[in-house]
């Protein structure tokens, strides 16, 4: 290989000693590398003269290198941060991107997996949403599963197939904990029947686990039937709970949007935060660093998400065996001023 000629980012990789993940962090200044790591990428990078080279790609393969992205939650400042990220590494792969909002509607996906098979896309990638099973629709192409679980997966692997999820019950436990710590012993905890996704199915079962741990009694009581988690329904069922003389010193929120709901409504009947009640969200989006009063919140490790799903995707891509079929990564609490 002679300087003149074209590389890819996985060579680029190679030559550099590092992960494609950590090539990828470094053109976008992405964090998580040392110094010494990002001036030998660098260094690497312009004496190669690396760019993406899509049209190469196509001419190699009898698929477009084109990778679809299903998510459900067109607004969610949580989801967009990972699709950003993919898109990135993707492009810096050579990889277009087919970016699909499903809007947590089965037939709408249903729908686009048909577009995108159409386009013949070299895989597909699946953020959240209920647990379809989609064997049938997709066959061997490579597909990643990012917070969600299909049925057929629970019993055996998946051709082609990977799972990358949060730790949904440590997430609810970690965060209930947090609250139960800090001397809250009436938690709310919002939540849906039926329960469709394993994320509040989980959630529910590690706040079940904490509260028992601090010897609450009968944690079911403390359950709270929502119709959704955005601001609104956040704002509206707070007022509920204190028009009707709830008591409760804790609100532990399935996202960020509902508890800044929850946040408006306790702080505009005069409800001290965090004195009175504590409140917590999941997501940790950018608002809960800036909003007027500081919002605690458990944050999942999106930069592994991100580093797993393309790694795993590359490999399938490859017509390589991913090392894992299924990973479990556990997320952390980040405390500010609400608790």
């Amino acid at each position: 290989m002679t300087e003149e000629k074209p590389v890819s980012l996985r060579q680029i990789a190679q030559i550099a000693g590092v992960s494609v993940a950590t090539v990828s962090r470094v053109i976008h200044n992405n964090g998580r590398f040392s110094k010494e790591t990002e001036a030998r990428v660098r260094e690497v990078i312009e004496r190669y003269h690396y760019s993406p080279d899509i049209t190469a790609q196509s001419m190699r393969t009898k698929r477009v290198p084109a990778v679809g992205i299903l998510y459900p939650d067109l607004v969610s400042q949580h989801l967009a941060e990972i699709v950003v990220q993919l898109e990135e590494r993707l492009f810096d792969l050579g990889y277009a991107t087919f970016i699909c909002g499903t809007r947590g509607n089965a037939a709408r996906e249903e729908a686009y997996i048909k577009l995108l098979r159409q386009h013949k896309v070299s895989g597909m990638i699946f953020l959240y949403g209920a647990r379809v099973d989609h064997r049938t629709e997709i066959g061997p192409l490579p597909k990643v599963y990012i917070g969600r679980t299909p049925e057929y997966l629970m019993e055996e692997p998946g051709e082609n197939t990977v799972v990358i999820e949060p730790d949904h019950v440590h997430s609810g436990y970690i965060a209930a904990r947090h609250l139960l710590e800090k001397g809250c012993r009436n938690i709310l905890f919002p939540t849906r029947r039926p329960l469709l996704t394993n994320l509040l199915r989980g959630r529910e079962e590690g706040f079940a686990k904490a509260m028992a741990e601090f010897g609450v009694q009968n944690p079911e009581k403390n359950l709270c039937i929502v119709d959704g988690f955005h601001e609104e329904n956040g704002y509206c069922n707070a007022k509920k709970w204190l028009d009707e003389g709830r008591e409760f010193d804790g609100i532990c929120a399935n996202n960020d949007r509902f508890a800044i709901g929850c946040l408006r409504a306790l702080m505009e009947d005069g409800v001290s935060i965090p004195d009175r009640v504590r409140v917590i969200g999941h997501d940790d989006m950018l608002f809960a660093r800036y909003n007027l009063k500081r919002l605690s919140s458990v944050r999942d490790p999106i930069d592994e998400f991100c580093d797993l799903t393309i790694e795993s995707m590359v490999q399938m891509m490859d017509g390589k065996t991913p090392e894992q079929n299924h990973y479990v990564l556990k997320g952390s609490v980040v405390e500010r001023e609400t608790t």
